[in-house]
């Protein structure tokens, strides 16, 4: 076996290509394998086959796995499961603590070769899939990037949309998922990509004995895909029911077999990641055209798309919006890149590259994708790796060969116009009554069978240990700090918490202390307006502020200009009249944009009901009437009174070699005013009221929730509702899962019985999204699993959940932005140095009974109300 470089590659004699990736000291280990097969490699009447084969995986095997084994074993392992389908690949993974990896081989290998495909299966499946194909033409973003695919390859498969088309959908046999199957599951076709914290003798040992006898597919030739190019720029425009409009702007590039990725991002950064980015700065700050714009690349192998997303305020600005892309692209190809430009660009980039050094699960991605698209594991760790002297060239080059004006294709989705709207509603009902002609009889009678492979997983339970402690500090200020210092990857995260949280809004100024959290860093003293920004992030620094939290990343070798910055934000921002008034704008504009997007307000909708006039249910980003009310007064006050040390805990952890932490932390935040912020006096929260709330917003699946209320962080029944959660909203092994799983009602449903419990009490919340046609018997059967789930618990169900949530504990301290989170989450509810350690005891100690009774109090429709948002 190869040991030079980053990851270790053994290919089986089957053909199956072994990629290992040694970390350590992490706490999980990330298995993942890939199939070289995506939607591109479906013909006519194929489509949409690869991803459901993906979701068929997961159904049972001929005779080792049932339907129910894979998520009863995740459960029983702590583990994460997931996958995936993209054009030119198909991914599986399991992220399992570092103890329990071994026994996912033996899962991974009976898939590759025995896949069920039941019929009965099917047909629930396939109606999940629809429900799956319904739910992402909701989600606007998604459905023109689609669309603009679709149009740009006409001539190539990516035309065709992953998840098919709903007649291939309807029409799926066994016999010809079966062929397709069986030509592309197999170990020549496959790399296994194995990264954490292990041997890689012992894993070429495992993974031979788990792999080593399937036999060898037929070889498959390489597909030729070709691309008939032309001078043309596609137009797609959608028409929806919309408050704002959305704009993409699309250019194609070299697929991602060229490795050509470090340019892209360059360009991402250069033009939309960050606030001193190009179109950032025109666009929303000095412009006002739009509320958002970013970009990215689509991940594809035979021929990238770079796209560029906004979100305007008006429909009228998209041709000024696009007027103003094009001018700056058109400007760095002329007069090249801006050294300080360039510098700030490349300084992000390595920030990024080093969070993926952080994360097992991300480097497993990273290294697969790289291997099916490049065939080179190792260039997700020589990505960075780039000649200063010929990159502005290369740069030059692609932006003057490819970002064409003439080259550049145009989406946007927009409000139908009112002599379509029956039109649009009509077809709407069409293809509601279709789908349901066309599924009928397609039903499940069978109950979801009981797992048969879970009892032979033997686990080994997580080993107490020791978890990390902070170095403690208390500046002159009376600022408490927490230090750990780390070198394994080069990054300083820091995270500042003070009180005056969202909370802290007064009624009427609800949305108070986000725009005094956005205006901190819209200037300062030394740094005015823009610059204050463009001097950070030009450093590789960044910083992300919520109302009572800061958040700063930079490079273990920046801190003098980082704690420089953020002295700066707490003690001299600017609070100009201008500045605030464009922010008020903005965030007008967004509240638009957040209550015109049902899976995400519905949140809000039950938060506002739940709580009545408590803070909870206050909207973040405030309301039209409270925002008219707020001035720069107003800000600048609540900026000077409340954003104080006192009460403050910062934590900071990384590389804290390259400087004097102990001089730069008293020189720059011991500086930070202390005046005294009172405790909240919070009022009491009235007992819920069953309701039902429906509001009524077309689109083409209604969104469902049920919300009740829960308990604070500190309440003594947390414990005990937080394993139960596991149970009940926990991934492909929980109550809510099985409903999915029998009835295919719907294609994703989750919440949780904790939702936003911090030192008041937070609230149980239950989402689905579910086609309208349905709506009335999935309201049925969620109501019927909540009032009866506690019921269904087995002994071993209620220990395998209580030993998830323990080995979620190390996942606290796996990066550097965790660890940090967790410290400051100790010290703001006032926690002991060993709560992890004396944690574990506790949860191990809790009984069935004793947990029943406990959800019995909470968990009950008729203290729960409902809301429905969509076409009702």
């Amino acid at each position: 076996m190869q040991t030079d470089k980053k990851v270790i590659q053994h290919v089986l004699e089957n053909g199956l290509t072994l990629l290992i990736c040694p970390k350590k000291l992490t706490p999980k280990v990330s298995v993942q394998i890939w199939y070289n097969v995506g939607s591109k490699h479906e013909v006519n009447g194929e489509k949409g086959m690869a991803h459901f084969i993906e979701h068929m995986i997961f159904k049972g095997t001929e005779s080792m796995l049932s339907e129910s084994d894979i998520n009863l074993i995740a459960q029983k392992l702590s583990a994460e499961i997931n996958a995936f389908t993209s054009f030119d690949y198909t991914a599986y993974f399991f992220d399992v603590p570092v103890a329990n990896w071994r026994q996912v081989l033996p899962v991974f290998a009976d898939c590759m070769q025995h896949c069920k495909f039941d019929q009965e299966h099917m047909n629930s499946e396939v109606k999940a899939v629809i429900q799956e194909l319904k739910m992402y033409r909701d989600e606007y973003t998604w459905a023109l990037a689609e669309s603009m695919v679709t149009s740009i390859f006409e001539s190539h498969p990516y035309h065709h949309p992953i998840i098919g088309y709903k007649q291939d959908l309807w029409n799926l046999q066994r016999e010809t998922l079966l062929k397709f199957y069986k030509k592309y599951y197999v170990p020549n076709n496959a790399t296994l990509v194995i990264v954490g914290d292990l041997d890689p003798d012992e894993v070429v040992q495992k993974v031979t004995a788990a792999f080593g006898a399937i036999p060898r597919g037929v070889a498959i030739a390489p597909g030729q895909f070709f691309i008939n190019d032309e001078l043309q720029a596609k137009t797609v425009t959608l028409y929806r029911e919309v408050e704002q409009p959305l704009c993409m702007f699309a250019f194609a590039l070299p697929g991602a077999s060229e490795k050509q990725a470090f340019l892209y991002d360059i360009l991402v950064y250069l033009l939309t990641d960050g606030k001193g980015s190009r179109l950032h700065k025109i666009l929303i700050d000095d412009e006002q055209l739009a509320t958002s714009v970013s970009a990215m690349t689509y991940d594809l192998m035979d021929r990238e798309l770079f796209f560029i997303t906004v979100k305007p305020k008006r429909e009228e600005d998209i041709a000024k919006i696009k007027s103003i892309i094009l001018e700056q692209l058109q400007d760095l190809t002329n007069r090249g890149i801006p050294e300080l430009e360039l510098r700030r660009a490349l300084k992000l980039a390595h920030v990024d590259h080093q969070h993926l050094l952080e994360d097992v699960h991300k480097q497993a991605l990273a290294i697969g994708k790289s291997m099916i698209t490049t065939g080179d594991p190792e260039y997700p760790f020589t990505y960075c790796d780039y000649d200063k002297a010929t990159l502005p060239a290369k740069i030059f080059y692609l932006l003057k060969e490819y970002f064409r004006p003439t080259l550049c294709h145009e989406g946007k989705i927009v409000k139908v116009l009112e002599k379509d709207r029956d039109y649009f509603n009509k077809l709407q009902e069409e293809s509601d009554q279709l789908d349901s002609k066309i599924l009928f009889g397609k039903e499940r009678v069978s109950l979801v069978a009981d797992g048969l492979y879970v009892d032979e997983v033997k686990v080994e339970k997580f080993k107490k240990m020791k978890f990390l402690k902070p170095i403690e500090k208390i500046l002159s200020n009376g600022l408490k700090v927490l230090m750990h210092d780390n070198a394994d990857v080069d990054l300083v995260e820091c995270l500042l918490q003070y009180k005056a949280d969202q909370y802290y809004d007064p009624q009427n100024l609800q949305g108070l202390g986000f725009l005094v959290s956005s205006l901190m860093r819209e200037g300062t003293k030394k740094y005015p307006g823009s610059l204050f920004i463009q001097e950070a992030e030009s450093y590789g620094i960044s910083f992300e502020l919520s109302p009572g939290s800061i958040a700063i990343t930079m490079p273990s070798d920046e801190g003098e200009k980082g704690f420089e910055l953020l002295l700066e934000m707490l003690e001299h921002a600017e609070f100009k009249p201008e500045s605030v008034a464009k922010l008020i704008d903005k965030t007008k504009a967004q509240l638009i944009q957040f209550w015109d997007t049902p899976s995400k307000n519905v949140k809000q909708v039950a938060a506002q009901a739940i709580y009545q006039n408590h803070p909870y249910g206050f909207m973040s980003l405030g309301t039209s009437q409270s925002l008219d009310a707020i001035n720069r007064d107003i800000c600048f006050d609540f900026y000077r009174q409340k954003v104080s040390a006192d009460g403050a805990n910062f934590a900071i952890v990384g590389n804290l070699q390259k400087c004097d932490i102990d001089r730069l932390l008293e020189s720059t935040l011991g500086l930070w005013r202390s005046n005294l912020v009172e405790d909240l006096a919070h009022p009491a929260i009235a007992p819920v009221k069953p309701e039902v709330i429906s509001i009524v917003k077309n689109r083409d699946q209604v969104v469902l929730a049920f919300a009740g209320l829960s308990v604070s962080r500190t309440d003594s029944h947390y414990d005990a509702l937080q394993v139960f959660d596991q149970l009940l909203t926990g991934g492909m092994s929980s109550r809510l899962f099985e409903l999915r799983e029998q009835s295919g009602l719907f294609y994703t449903i989750g919440g949780s019985m904790l939702v936003g419990a911090g030192k008041q009490p937070g609230m149980i919340f239950i989402r689905t999204i579910v086609s309208k046609d349905r709506l009335d018997e999935a309201e049925k059967v969620i109501a019927a699993c909540l009032n009866n789930a506690v019921e269904t618990i087995t002994e071993d169900e209620f220990e395998q959940a209580k030993e998830v949530v323990i080995n979620s504990f190390p996942l606290m301290f796996e990066t550097y932005e965790n660890i940090a989170k967790t410290f400051v989450f100790i010290e703001k509810y006032g926690f002991s140095v060993d709560y992890f350690e004396a944690r574990i005891d506790a949860i191990r100690a809790l009984r069935l009974e004793e947990v029943q009774k406990i959800v019995r109090q909470y968990l009950n429709t008729s203290k729960m109300i409902q809301v429905k948002i969509g076409r009702l």
